[in-house]
């Protein structure tokens, strides 16, 4: 069993506790604002038609059970097309504690949702807070652990591409739908980004090498849930 050095992880999580402490410190100060109420409203207006239609979509697809439920289906592929359980845990583990404790910080920070009375068209009413944005989140993780157990550099890049546009229009969808403020999803991309790299470094770093199930032939750590030299 090798060590794992600590001198990586020190950078992800100088990075990790900023973004921390800005979402939560940032939310605190927005939690009774409706500065940024104007693009809402703007973006809402778009919300008719196939764009409408998308958005609704978009966030039913990526809402809270269809989202658990894809995780764990996608999990299972990994350990069974890539027959590495630590390939499959890394995955899982990134996405589910960078996503679940941002539900916390809507607990905290209880910023409500866009007034409904002042959007072109309102949303149906939603039971819980409106910062951060949990679609962004979890599509922010999802993209991040792909690429943490990726292996090939070019695989990586589509990774990377693929997550930008999806959280993007995601971010458009939560918008033009008129569920949450630009902060809201500036505020998940700042604890997404700075969240789950550590997560999955710590992860695939330190524990994957401690668990004698991770490793092929329980010989040594496995090599595959490295994170990829950047």
């Amino acid at each position: 069993m090798t060590d794992v050095s600590p001198s990586p992880l020190r950078p992800l999580a100088v990075i990790a506790a900023i973004s921390v402490v800005l979402v939560i410190a940032g939310g605190l100060a927005l939690r009774s604002s409706s500065f940024d109420l104007s693009p809402v409203q703007a973006l809402n207006g778009l919300h008719r038609g196939l764009i409408g239609t998308i958005g609704d979509g978009v966030y039913k697809l990526v809402g809270p059970l269809p989202a658990i439920i894809g995780t764990v289906i996608i999990t299972v592929i990994i350990a069974a097309v890539r027959r590495d359980l630590a390939a499959a845990s890394t995955f899982a583990i990134t996405v589910a504690a960078t996503w679940l404790p941002a539900a916390f910080i809507k607990i905290m920070v209880a910023r409500p949702r866009p007034p409904q009375s002042l959007l072109p068209h309102p949303p149906h009413t939603q039971p819980d807070a409106s910062y951060p944005s949990g679609h962004t989140v979890f599509l922010i993780a999802l993209a991040i652990a792909a690429v943490l157990i990726t292996r090939s550099r070019a695989v990586r890049r589509i990774w990377v591409i693929a997550g930008i546009a999806g959280t993007l229009l995601v971010a458009f969808c939560v918008l033009t739908d008129g569920l949450h403020y630009p902060t809201d999803v500036i505020a998940s991309a700042i604890w997404g980004g700075g969240v789950a790299p550590l997560v999955g470094a710590l992860w695939s770093r330190a524990v994957v090498p401690r668990i004698r199930l991770f490793r092929p032939n329980g010989k040594g750590p496995t090599s595959s849930t490295q994170t990829p030299a950047r």
